[in-house]
């Protein structure tokens, strides 16, 4: 690709699209590896309860999870196709900014690869989450920005349509809230704060306000349960990064050289009047994040966006040195391809596992305030939920057929009870029951009823003694490669309730 060829100033290069090819292909051939990740179970009970809102996200994962398990099945390859086709449009988004940038074949290529090998956006490109489609959504608002940044014009069309960028992507992920006040903050700082005396940005706002208002609807009328998640996410589940963690867990999850790639963006940004906006924007929503214990992951909304600013910034600078921009490529595809297996199981898992103790001396710490073992915490996250299922289903096959029909199965984790939901039915089991977020929403079944016998998972026996007349530990359920806090999982028959299941359910209530 010759940098210099003014055919390239117009189009996105055609090697960008084998470049995306390439991409669908990765995730195609191995994102059903290991298995179903444990909020892929969530997200499928979700779409059996299709709402404007759940507990810990708005609705439209549901939605998708619907669709997709509709049109394709609920298999892995099936579930996962939407995510690795969201994730390959990225690649030709990044170039698409790139060229709105004025950027061509060479910044193009280096904004591509970089989105190709993002760890962050390979591994939200093979699974089933919102991830991805928050990357894609704000990317497409980031655009829209890029042009109205350098419309000379009121562009009234052009705030129309982020308005409604702005309100689809809120219904998937609430973080384009962070896009919004970053936005606000780099027009007020900008030469571009007269445009907030056009009718422009309050239409774009008003726009985003109506299509996101049935999700606010449904949280004021079950008072605002995200809220009190975000809170006890925050202060209980995450582990707090400090100023400098946070900006190594981003250089990590963006790629040493695509972080690299990521900063000459910021600075392509900072030194232009006219797109300044967007470097403010981003360091605004940086400093949020860092300020209230976000996680580094919310900054992948702007990956495709900084990747191409800075491939443009490297094109403009290396343009006489062709040498570098080949180089400059090289070493992004390099890299990228000794992390993969981190994202990406290209790998068996022995075989990973290896791979891991060599290059990194070891699995990477979790996220949360959680031990990890042999498998950081995204793969661990894959593994024992089939088999737990089943071992369960031993235990409910036990019981005298009689006392099944009038058995629940109560899951302490979303995880667990979705995992029980979805390889479940097929075994003979009943949909499990939960306190866990959505879950508890969806109650505990018939009413005010007594429970019949309750198998629960998670709980000790000694913490089900207050609540029932008879405990029996029935067994312990462990995986080698599973999350430390899901081996040893107690699995107890209860029965003979001292309380109405109306009576116990409002202390199962964990939103986190």
């Amino acid at each position: 690709m010759n940098p210099d060829d003014s055919r390239d100033a117009g189009r996105i290069h055609p090697a960008i699209y084998a470049l995306a090819a390439l991409k669908l292909i990765l995730h195609l051939s191995f994102n059903s590896r290991y298995g179903y990740f444990i909020d892929e179970f969530y997200y499928m009970a979700c779409a059996e309860h299709l709402d404007f809102g759940y507990v810990d996200h708005p609705p439209m994962v549901a939605w998708l999870a619907w669709l997709s398990r509709t049109v394709f099945g609920d298999s892995l390859p099936a579930l996962r196709l939407l995510p690795a086709l969201a994730g390959t449009a990225l690649v030709l988004l990044a170039a698409r900014i790139a060229r709105e940038l004025g950027g061509r074949a060479w910044a193009q290529a280096l904004a591509g690869l970089a989105v190709f090998f993002s760890p962050l956006l390979l591994f939200s490109s093979n699974v089933f989450s919102m991830n991805v489609f928050d990357v894609l959504f704000c990317s497409i608002a980031l655009l829209l920005i890029v042009r109205l940044a350098r419309a000379e014009d009121r562009a009234l069309g052009l705030w129309t349509q982020l308005g409604a960028v702005f309100g689809v992507a809120l219904l998937n992920k609430i973080s384009p809230l962070f896009l919004g006040f970053g936005l606000l903050i780099g027009l007020l700082a900008t030469p571009h704060r007269r445009k907030l005396l056009e009718p422009g940005p309050w239409l774009c706002g008003a726009i985003a306000l109506v299509l996101f208002a049935p999700h606010l609807l449904w949280q004021v009328l079950h008072g605002w349960p995200t809220l009190e998640f975000m809170h006890n996410a925050s202060t209980l589940k995450n582990r707090p990064l400090g100023f400098f963690d946070f900006l190594g867990t981003h250089a990590l999850e963006a790629s040493p050289i695509g972080f690299l790639l990521l900063l000459a963006g910021l600075f392509h940004f900072l030194r232009q009047p006219a797109l300044r906006l967007l470097g403010i924007l981003y360091l605004t929503v940086l400093l949020v994040m860092i300020a209230g214990g976000g996680k580094p992951y919310y900054l992948a909304i702007f990956h495709p966006l900084m990747f191409a600013a800075g491939g443009v910034e490297a094109e403009l600078r290396l343009a006489g040195r062709r040498f570098l921009l080949p180089l400059a490529a090289a070493l992004l595809a390099l890299v990228g391809v000794a992390l993969l297996p981190m994202t990406v199981p290209v790998l068996p898992v022995e075989g990973f596992i290896a791979y891991q103790q060599k290059v990194l001396g070891g699995p990477r710490p979790s996220p949360e305030r959680k031990s990890v073992g042999p498998l950081p915490q995204h793969y661990a996250d894959m593994f024992g939920f089939k088999e737990m299922v089943e071992q369960v289903a031993q235990v409910f096959h036990n019981l005298p057929a009689e006392e099944q029909k009038r058995t629940s199965i109560f899951a302490g984790s979303y995880g667990q009870a979705g995992a029980v939901s979805f390889f479940g039915p097929p075994l003979g089991l009943p949909k499990a029951i939960s306190g866990h977020n959505s879950f508890y929403l969806w109650g505990p079944g018939p009413g005010d009823e007594k429970w019949g016998t309750v198998i629960v998972l998670g709980a000790e026996p000694e913490e089900l003694e207050p609540l029932f007349e008879e405990v029996v530990l029935a067994g312990r359920f462990s995986h080698p490669y599973a999350m430390p806090y899901r081996n040893d999982y107690p699995i107890v028959i209860c029965r003979r309730a001292k309380q109405s299941a109306g009576e116990i359910w409002p202390l199962t209530k964990e939103f986190i």
